[in-house]
């Protein structure tokens, strides 16, 4: 078997509308880095989350950048932001590759 060795500070750990959960926590002294993204009142993420872990969204106090964004969408996907729709893409991609790249 071969595993291929990667410098954990060349991962970014890019979270989109992921549950806010204690045990899924990254180390701050891993190297690795951690992109939040979220939208406002999204009940999917909130349903699957600790009810006593929203200090700083999906890991607390242990990321880069959390992106917070106003879904796009409407009709039935407009409460839940899990639709196949590259409206939401459009307001937080280009807020994310401003924090991964920021000297771009």
């Amino acid at each position: 078997m071969y595993i291929r060795k990667v410098d954990p500070k060349k991962i970014n750990l890019v979270l989109l509308n992921t549950p806010d959960r204690n045990e899924q926590t990254v180390s701050p002294n891993s190297g690795m880095k951690v992109y939040s993204i979220n939208a406002y009142g999204d009940m999917i993420q909130e349903s699957g989350s600790n009810a006593f872990d929203f200090n700083n969204g999906i890991y607390p106090d242990n990321t880069n950048a959390e992106i917070f964004y106003e879904d796009q969408n409407t009709g039935p996907c407009d409460y839940s932001n899990h639709c196949p729709s590259d409206a939401n893409t459009a307001v937080w991609l280009p807020i994310l590759k401003q924090n991964v790249n920021p000297s771009k």
